[in-house]
């Protein structure tokens, strides 16, 4: 059991109560997961960290990874017959969803929020690793971004410049980058002794890296949270 000490004055300790008490069902895929119940679903939205614990407090969805998408971005001026191109890792986030709790409707809803559709460049890092883009995993999927992609673009009067492209290969980030503000509170990440690939697999990781994150404000009250965890 965590101790009142660590967490006692924090409005976070229930939850972790109850993650100890469950922890089989916290830290490992469900019977459900392992046949084939969740589907997947990948965007790119800038900084995948940030991503990441947006998407972590999203009903329906159960799990969260970062990682690249590999694509060719621009043409280089040192450009040789042979390495035309300066090649990109597109930071993403991936995630199980389970579409009996959300749909891919949803999911593109709430990306649209995540992130300027008008311009690539969102940070201090080369734009072509922010480049904001949808990777779909099937032709409904792509059907259902284009639709979405138009209707916003009719609202806002102008063209956006978010990519929408079938998924490529999904190159998982090293473990560092897993749920990093939950590996950057070491007093709440070393209380649970996760190995790195529990700590991918985890619905609860994933719920707790996004409160941590502020992300959960006005999307799950804690008694919501802890019967999300249970299932």
């Amino acid at each position: 059991m965590f101790g009142s000490a660590l967490f006692g004055r924090h409005p976070w300790h229930k939850l972790f109560i109850t993650c100890n008490l469950l922890i089989t069902t916290c830290f490992f895929p469900s019977a459900d997961a392992l046949k084939g119940r969740f589907q997947k679903a990948t965007f790119a939205s800038g900084d995948f960290h940030n991503a990441e614990e947006s998407w972590g407090c999203m009903p329906g969805v159960k799990r969260t990874r970062v990682g690249y998408i590999s694509v060719v971005q621009w043409r280089s001026p040192q450009a040789t017959p042979k390495s035309p191109y300066i090649g990109a890792n597109v930071e993403t986030v991936e995630i199980d969803f389970d579409p009996t709790q959300t749909n891919y409707s949803r999911l593109l809803e709430h990306f649209w929020t995540l992130h300027s559709h008008e311009r690539v460049y969102q940070g201090p890092r080369a734009s072509g690793s922010w480049t904001p883009a949808i990777y779909c995993h099937s032709q409904e999927q792509c059907d259902l971004a284009e639709h979405s992609k138009e209707r916003l673009q009719e609202k806002k009067g102008r063209p956006l410049i978010t990519e929408i492209q079938p998924n490529n290969t999904f190159l998982e980030a090293e473990p560092e980058h897993q749920k990093h503000m939950l590996r950057s509170r070491t007093d709440v990440f070393e209380t649970f002794k996760l190995g790195d690939r529990a700590l991918v697999k985890s619905h609860a990781a994933a719920l707790i890296n996004a409160y941590l994150g502020g992300k959960c404000h006005g999307v799950r009250t804690w008694e919501e949270t802890e019967e999300a965890i249970m299932v």
